[in-house]
């Protein structure tokens, strides 16, 4: 009681005061005392009260108040300087109001925040959260952003999804689609990406080759290596980008294959 009527004192020294106080306590029945305060004061005083107010949230986390937690990043969110921080906050747990507000802001169009929105989800713990952005991504609405974000979870769970977005009529969408079967699969993607060079778009064939090209992996290049031995006088094109690919992978160690194409 007495932090309340501190929080309303005319001294802005006693207030800002009671703010650090409720942050400190880690109390989420001090939360609505901060974010009232946010709505209130302004210059200085305000950039104080919003900080105490993500530290406050920081705290709850841990302590398994996620909901609590998720409530005051989901209202800071709303000034600018904040977003940031609060987007890392939200992913930092897989609270379903958390993720939602994640993917409002993938949805906002606003490409710094779905780029910071996209690391966040990325980050999040648990299968939970996989399996959240893979219903999202079949929900349809964009998906080339939620692809990045199943792209660098690196849970092979979301595969088969992403595998069917590959003749997707959306051309940005097909080739997030690739990457992140490429991330996801390592070189048993090799044959997915392949037939996207050969017969896809210009635009397609020229993210299968940088793909291709930059895998990491011995065993890619491996893969690599064997579909340019596979592939006969019929396919000339293929056979020039594989090893065009192997070219820029360094493989040194198929050396045979630069001087079996040379004297064709």
């Amino acid at each position: 009681e007495a932090l309340v009527r501190a929080c309303l004192d005319p001294d802005e020294g006693v207030r800002l005061a009671a703010y650090g106080a409720l942050a400190n306590l880690a109390d989420p029945r001090g939360a609505a005392l901060l974010l009232a305060a946010t709505k209130k004061e302004q210059g200085q005083s305000l950039f104080q009260v919003q900080g105490e107010a993500l530290k406050l949230a920081e705290k709850l986390g841990p302590k398994g108040l996620v909901a609590s937690a998720t409530a005051i990043y989901r209202d800071l969110i709303q000034f600018k300087n904040l977003r940031g921080p609060c987007l890392v906050g939200l992913g930092s747990f897989p609270d379903p109001g958390a993720l939602e507000e994640l993917k409002a802001t993938l949805e906002s169009g606003d490409m710094e925040l779905q780029a910071m929105a996209v690391q966040a989800a990325a980050a999040t713990p648990g299968s939970q959260a996989t399996s959240f952005w893979i219903r999202a991504l079949k929900e349809g609405r964009n998906r080339p952003s939620v692809l990045r974000v199943l792209r660098l979870r690196q849970d092979r769970a979301a595969l088969p999804a992403v595998k069917e977005l590959f003749r997707d009529a959306e051309g940005e969408t097909r080739r997030e689609a690739l990457a992140a079967a490429a991330a996801l699969d390592g070189a048993a993607a090799v044959p997915d990406l392949l037939p996207h060079w050969e017969s896809g778009p210009v635009e397609d064939r020229a993210a299968a080759e940088d793909l291709l090209s930059r895998l990491p992996g011995t065993d890619v290049t491996e893969e690599l290596a064997q579909a340019a031995m596979i592939a006969g006088a019929d396919a000339p094109e293929t056979r020039a980008f594989l090893l065009r690919a192997l070219a820029a992978r360094n493989a040194a160690g198929h050396i045979s294959l630069f001087w079996g194409a040379a004297a064709d």
